[in-house]
């Protein structure tokens, strides 16, 4: 199937709203069993990040429903999910609020704000949101330490159950609020925070010049993320040493691509090829952003990799994928389709918007 003709169908597929829960929140995903499933406070940051993102390329008007259902997804997340500590709640599943919140997820949701604010130039927005992002970064860290889970008290709840809930190279996308943040207001305690952040996750989760999610495992999804932050750091303030590690990182796991098929984790010297495909469209737009940013002149696997995951894509919208032990997960995924989406919509634009809007 054409590249456009995929676009155009997720694009159709997300103003549909079968997504989109009333009060304002974004649905992690679509059972064809079960229907809807729980309410994604992260998801719903990345949501807004995508129709800024489509909006700013001419893919998305102010009639469409996806641009009116970004307005509620905004009050649903400050209105719903705030906490008193400037955290937001997890998730919403079956109207019970969940009891957790997440770094990573706080700092996606204030990228989505940000980002939404400064599209609709709605400036008490931003200020609310720059606010909140001073208090988070410091409610996320301990002195030169950092946490990844907490409970609605503030109490940190980090464990080893899986790299999601403990701290590791996925927090490196944190970077992002925090650069658009200095962008926007040159203020500096968000570029020491952004340097921090990223010191620290280098300090700490390189080994032999590659980053580990966990001892002796590189995890493909927390990678992207973390190439992601540096890459975004990389176009701001430009160091050689950073470069090299972009390339060195993206190279190994570019050289374990196998016919399209794109490797889940590495552990204890085992390949696992188990397709999620959140993974391949992190990958082509990194790939894109290396090119773009004369990072290095990489070969283009588009192609190849689309192919591969052609019988995940259902109709107007792409499936999860497997799980790890590659059982189907025939569930259309919500954060999936908005980075294929916004990796279709950003092949014949300029880059300098994806990398500002980057989901």
């Amino acid at each position: 199937m054409e590249i456009e003709n995929k676009k155009s169908e997720i694009l159709s597929f997300l103003n549909a709203g079968s997504l989109f829960n009333n009060e304002g929140g974004i649905y992690a995903w679509l059972s064809n069993d079960n229907g809807p499933s729980f309410l994604y406070s992260e998801i719903s940051g990345y949501f807004l990040t995508l129709t800024s993102f489509l909006y700013s390329v001419g893919d998305l008007n102010e009639d469409d429903p996806a641009f009116k259902q970004a307005h509620k997804t905004c009050n649903w997340l400050l209105n719903s999910m705030l906490t008193e500590n400037g955290s937001f709640i997890d998730r919403v599943t079956h109207n019970e609020l969940g009891s957790r919140t997440f770094f990573f997820d706080d700092f996606m949701i204030i990228q989505g704000l940000l980002n939404y604010s400064s599209q609709i130039e709605d400036k008490e927005l931003t200020e609310k949101t720059l606010v909140l992002l001073k208090k988070l970064s410091l409610f996320w860290r301990d002195d030169e330490d950092y946490n990844s889970l907490k409970n609605l008290k503030g109490e940190n709840l980090d464990s080893q159950e899986t790299w999601s809930t403990t701290v590791g190279p996925h927090h490196l996308k944190g970077v992002l609020p925090l650069l658009k943040a200095y962008h926007l207001t040159k203020d500096p305690f968000y570029k020491e925070e952004a340097y921090r952040l990223k010191d620290f996750i280098l300090k700490n989760f390189l080994k032999d010049g590659l980053l580990e999610s966990e001892a002796g495992s590189i995890h493909s999804h927390p990678l992207l993320y973390a190439l992601e932050g540096m890459i975004t750091f990389y176009n701001e303030f430009p160091e050689e040493d950073l470069k090299k590690l972009i390339l060195v990182n993206f190279k190994s796991l570019s050289s374990k691509i196998i016919k399209g098929s794109i490797p889940r984790y590495k552990k204890e010297g085992e390949m696992n090829h188990s397709p999620r495909l959140d993974i391949y469209f992190q990958y082509l737009r990194v790939e894109s952003l290396i090119n773009h940013l004369d990072i290095a002149k990489l070969e283009c696997k588009k192609k190849m990799i689309i192919e591969n995951i052609e019988e995940y894509y259902n109709k107007d919208s792409y499936l999860f994928g497997a799980d790890g032990l590659g059982k189907d997960i025939n569930h259309r995924t919500s954060w999936i389709n908005f980075m294929a989406l916004q990796y279709y919509a950003s092949l014949d634009k300029d880059k300098s918007l994806l990398l500002r809007y980057l989901v």
